[in-house]
């Protein structure tokens, strides 16, 4: 939709909130990150999709930081630092609380993701 103006948010260090509906999901994992039928192992990623799309800005940049602007954003990749809902919880709406950072690994499976320190089911 352009010329909508939507939720601008900041990567890490700044703590952001955000809602949604979470999902998993399995993509190929190694050695060729391919095929599982070929014989990669799978890998699980939880992605949660924003209720409204949020755009995600850098408000610091360290030496060695590898975030970037990215606007129009509808889903995240999710980490918990500790342990995540149950998946009967996965089915409602879920608040998330944590930081975000942007893809820098053949792991992460969208463009931005966040490590989540606390969430809510609403």
């Amino acid at each position: 939709m352009s010329g909508h103006s939507w939720e601008t948010v900041f990567y890490e260090p700044e703590e952001v909130e955000v809602s949604g509906f979470l999902y998993e999901t399995v993509y190929p994992g190694p050695p060729e990150y391919m095929s599982v039928e070929m014989g990669d192992r799978p890998e699980e990623a939880v992605i949660l999709t924003l209720k409204e799309p949020i755009n995600v800005e850098i408000k610091s940049r360290g030496e060695d930081d590898f975030n970037e602007p990215e606007k129009d954003v509808r889903e995240l990749q999710i980490s918990f630092s500790d342990s995540g809902p149950l998946p009967a919880q996965m089915k409602k709406e879920i608040v998330l609380k944590g930081t975000l950072y942007h893809a820098h690994t053949a792991h992460h499976r969208r463009k931005v993701l966040m490590m989540v320190d606390s969430w809510r089911v609403k």
